[in-house]
Parts: structure tokens; sequence; C-alpha cells
């Protein structure tokens, strides 16, 4: 059983909370110095980014009060790993994969609301938007550096997208120990994308 938010409410919500976050100090990190620092700041960013992505799924499925706040963090968080290539490929590159990540983080905005409201065909249609963004994110990083390799790139984002689909089943399910499961797997593998990451921004 689940309390419905209406959506209008929650995007609203959303909305606020962005507007309050352009008042704060934003997070977005330098990448510069070695690449063992570049190595952990860079995990640092994808750490953020699997923690309010997770933090979101509560909240959002829930009906926490406290959702508008969290997307609007994780909408932050995007902006601040898309940063992360300007040093090495130039602002407009960086302004196109922080835009990318923005609306892999959008789409999952609407799944999250259509699981929350029992739509079926909502979270299949999110799933398969889900899919094509990866693609596009696949592409533009393929196209900067012989390091990352499409089908590397994109079966890493293919498992990415399984798990936070796994996790929201999960906890539509309460199943807890499937829920933290997904989790852990997912946490390892983006942990191990962020240090490619890094080594491309190393050795653009």
């Amino acid at each position: 059983m689940h309390v419905s938010v209406p959506r209008v409410g929650l995007f609203a919500s959303f909305a606020l909370a962005c507007s309050l976050a352009i008042l704060a100090t934003p997070q977005a990190m330098a990448m510069s110095g070695s690449p063992a620092r570049m190595q952990s700041e860079m995990r640092k960013l994808w750490e953020d980014h699997l923690t309010y992505s997770r933090n979101y799924v509560i909240s959002g499925l829930a009906g926490i009060k406290d959702t508008g706040l969290v997307a609007a963090r994780l909408m932050e968080n995007q902006s601040a790993i898309g940063q992360t290539l300007r040093g090495a490929y130039g602002s407009q590159v960086g302004d196109r994969f922080a835009s990318l990540l923005k609306n892999h983080i959008l789409i999952a905005f609407d799944i999250v609301d259509a699981a929350h409201g029992g739509d079926v065909n909502g979270i299949t249609a999110g799933q398969n938007q889900w899919h094509t963004n990866a693609e596009e994110i696949a592409d533009l990083l393929s196209s900067l550096n012989p390091r990352w390799k499409r089908p590397m790139i994109l079966s890493t984002l293919y498992r990415h997208l399984d798990h936070m689909a796994a996790q929201i089943a999960a906890r539509m399910a309460q199943n807890w120990a499937a829920d933290i499961d997904a989790y852990d797997q997912d946490h390892d593998e983006m942990l191990a994308f962020a240090d490619l990451l890094a080594t491309g921004i190393s050795h653009p």
C-alpha cells in the first residue's frame, strides 16, 4: 500500500527547493591536481549521485516532505559532475554532459512518481527513456576519449539503471533485503565508473 502524492505538488516542491539551492554555495569541485586527487574527487561526486538518488527513491515513494529538497540537491550534483569535463574537454562538452545527467535524473523522478501512483505504463515508458538517455551519454563519452569504449560505458549505465529499478521495485514490495543488495551492487559498479572517468580526464 502506498500514499499518493499529487504530481503537481511534488514538482512545485522541487521548484521551490531549486530556487533555494541557487542561494547556496555550489558544491562543484575543480578537477585539478594529481590523478589520485581527481579520482578521489570524482568518487565523492558519484557517491553523492548514488546517495541522493537513493534518498529520492525513499522519500518519493513514501511521500516524505523532504522530496523537493532532495531533488534539488540531486540536480546540483549532476551540474557538478558535468563540469568535471570542462578542464579537459571544454565548457560545451561539460554543459552537454551535465544536461544529459540532469535528464537521467528527471526521468528517474517520473519513474518514481509513476511507481508511487501504481502507473505500470508510466514506469515502462520511463525505463525506455532511461535507456535512450544512457545511449546518448555513451555516445558523448566514447567520442571524447578512446579509453571510454562505448560498449563498456553503455553496459555500465544499463546495469546502473537496472539496479535503480530494482531498488524501486524492492521498496514498493517492502523487500528490504533486495533493496539493500541492489544498492550495494550499484555502489561498487558506479565507483569503478567514477575511476574510469577520472582516468579519462587525467589522460584526455
